[in-house]
């Protein structure tokens, strides 16, 4: 359809976005729901340019249709797939509204300086520290962001002339900014994995599980950091450093543009009675808009108005079409995981379990092997948790809090997205580095994931031993 100019396709999105956030308020599912005619037309618009896994997707959500005229109630199956499909491409649309002001941010480009000018014993937390801030605020735009810094600055002649301590430089500084991204999945409030995990089990005490989620990240970062040190030992000749005058405090902006949406989103939550992830989708615009506002103030030559609507009109023209992939992902693994689950029934899955005489303390352990495992075969984290999600009964009648199954979607989320080797992050560090997404997931990175997946399952699981938040 290239009869739909880049600048339209991003505004239906856009459009799409609105109505599911005005559908959350009025606790009206059948209009975000309509949504997705909307959907439907941005990725028809952007069919040549999307790479064939995505066209597989959205031919098998359309092969779904039909499947779920099979089931008892084939008219509410269809308008629940369609409202959590749309309303997954909502989040990613209004979250990445921060990209709006980001892209033209000095700040961020203060950020990525005060990264590069880290001596080697403190590189891999500095990066570690960006990758999981910004990871919170734009995502996996993080990787490309600072990974481009690392590209620029990274020369040879910076590595003193040795081309092995070039790549070495940046193998280093790119996985510990992919490692901080997958660990902001474990704590940050405007990540699409807690969007997903309280649309499959509502109610669930979100500030418990982002505390756990919180501890395990820094745990995360401990023995990243040691598998770091042990691997790459700091070389004992002089190497140069990129030289910053920045300091730590320069990222005080971010930690309170998270704080600020945040609070927003809390307080919407607690006021209307929405989830926090319709808060927080509500939150990101206003708070980017002030950001952008502010940006303004500080150029002289500037005006609000015009650099507000012409970073918006770039978004919706140039930002949002490059989101083909994802909205084709979100919206079909939406819609899958209401259709599949809704013929894996709960009791079927119960007496599943009952039969493997599977103990309570290794259920976590479980969730999260099976949704690391589909992603190494090349299964989205997305599909399989909204699957899972679907189709397990209530965690509690075998002995599992709520809290802990949606820390354990958390932890093997984040820890799916660093070790597929068909996973956005791993692709892109592999295209940083020249290498593929395998060596990235497996090769590199394939030890952090197996001793995070270990610390997971055993935090996760003595938790479930002592009775917690039962």
């Amino acid at each position: 359809m290239k009869i739909v100019p880049p600048a339209i396709a991003g505004s239906l999105m856009i459009l799409a976005a609105t109505l599911t956030l005005v559908a959350e308020y009025l606790s009206r599912p059948d209009i975000g729901a309509f949504g997705v005619i909307f959907v439907a037309i941005f990725v028809a618009s952007q069919w040549e340019k999307m790479p064939n896994a995505g066209k597989g997707f959205a031919i098998g959500a359309f092969l779904l249709v039909g499947v779920a005229f099979l089931s008892e109630d084939p008219v509410r199956l269809i308008i629940t797939g369609f409202e959590r499909g749309v309303f997954m491409t909502a989040f990613l649309v209004f979250l990445g509204f921060i990209r709006a002001a980001a892209d033209d941010s000095n700040i961020v480009r203060r950020c990525g300086e005060f990264l590069l000018s880290q001596k080697p014993g403190a590189r891999y937390s500095a990066f570690w520290t960006g990758g999981t801030m910004f990871g919170a605020i734009i995502s996996v735009g993080c990787l490309n962001l600072f990974g481009a810094m690392v590209t620029a600055a990274n020369t040879l002649e910076s590595a003193g002339g040795d081309e092995r301590v070039r790549q070495i430089r940046a193998r280093r500084s790119t996985i510990a900014l992919m490692r901080g991204f997958t660990s902001s999945l474990l704590w940050s409030p405007m990540s699409i994995t807690l969007a997903v995990v309280l649309k499959s089990l509502p109610g669930v005490r979100w500030p418990w599980v982002l505390t756990i989620g919180a501890g395990i990240a820094l745990l995360q970062l401990g023995f990243g950091w040691l598998i770091d040190r042990l691997t790459h030992p700091t070389p004992a000749s002089g190497v140069p450093v990129f030289q910053s005058s920045e300091r730590w405090t320069v990222f005080l902006f971010p930690a309170v543009l998270i704080a600020a949406i945040f609070f927003i989103g809390s307080g919407l939550e607690n006021i209307y009675n929405v989830t926090l992830a319709t808060g927080v989708m509500t939150g990101a615009p206003v708070v980017t808009l002030i950001w952008l506002a502010t940006q303004a103030t500080k150029r002289p030559s500037v005006k609000i108005a015009p650099h507000m609507s012409r970073s918006l009109i770039r978004f919706a023209r140039e930002v949002v079409p490059n989101y083909r992939m994802e909205v084709t992902i979100l919206s079909t693994a939406g819609f899958a995981g209401a259709v599949i689950a809704s013929f894996l029934k709960p009791e079927m899955v119960a007496s599943a379990l009952e039969w493997s005489s599977t103990p309570a303390f290794l259920f976590p352990a479980l969730v999260i092997a099976v949704v690391i495992i589909g992603g190494l075969l090349g299964l989205n984290a997305i599909i399989t948790v909204m699957i899972l999600g679907g189709a397990l009964p209530d965690p509690a009648a075998f002995g599992v809090s709520p809290v802990i199954l949606a820390t354990a979607y958390l932890a093997a989320w984040g820890l799916t997205v660093g070790s597929s080797p068909v996973a956005m992050s791993t692709l892109i560090i592999g295209n940083l580095n020249q290498r593929s997404g395998a060596t990235v997931g497996l090769a590199w990175n394939g030890i952090y994931t197996i001793v995070g997946f270990l610390t997971a399952s055993i935090i996760l699981g003595f938790a479930v031993s002592a009775g917690a938040f039962l």
